[in-house]
């Protein structure tokens, strides 16, 4: 819940700025079965700002990654934050932008390993991760037909959020939204 909440959050709070809202809305009122644009933004959201950014292991046998060994037992850590923001993997990775993700899957089991693991991957990989993504879905879809959001004064734009770690990576400061009836 604690994924879900705060990602859900972090992507209202980036559309009161970002014009995929229209993007999202124009796709949701074509009443296709298509959700494309609105999986994106929210994959988009757990890249650009992770609620776990982290995640940590340990490993199991001797391993060698791009020439480091890896002794049985070593502590992993991996810097999703960091891992999400490679210039190498992402058209415009400081930026919140739908482009960003469009190929990317939320699960590392295919063939084509990528660089975007908000979920984890392998045997430890959040047990969630498909309730957590429908549930999103949905509750977005609601939302966004519904409602529309803006900012109240003093409340920051997502790229200058300033976080903490507690169970999940949440605001540091209250996140204060109006929020309208759309007509």
């Amino acid at each position: 819940t604690d994924t879900s909440s705060v990602t859900m959050f972090y992507l209202v709070l980036e559309l009161c700025d970002n014009k995929a809202e229209m993007i999202i809305l124009d796709e949701l009122n074509q009443a296709t079965l298509s959700l494309t644009s609105l999986t994106d933004a929210l994959k988009e959201s757990m890249r650009f700002k992770p609620v776990g950014p982290v995640i940590m292991r340990c490993a199991i046998d001797y391993d060698k990654y791009n020439g480091i060994e890896i002794k049985r037992g070593t502590n992993i850590i991996i810097n999703l934050v960091d891992l999400h923001r490679r210039t190498d993997a992402y058209h415009s990775s400081n930026e919140f932008n739908l482009k960003n993700v469009q190929d990317k899957e939320l699960s590392n089991t295919g063939e084509n390993i990528n660089n975007f693991i908000p979920f984890g991957a392998g045997p430890k990989e959040c047990i969630g991760r498909w309730l957590a993504k429908t549930e999103m879905e949905v509750i977005i879809e609601i939302l966004i037909k519904q409602f529309r959001f803006k900012r109240a004064e003093g409340t920051k734009p997502l790229k200058e959020l300033e976080t903490r770690w507690d169970i999940a990576q949440q605001p540091t400061s209250p996140g204060i939204l109006i929020v309208q009836k759309r007509c």
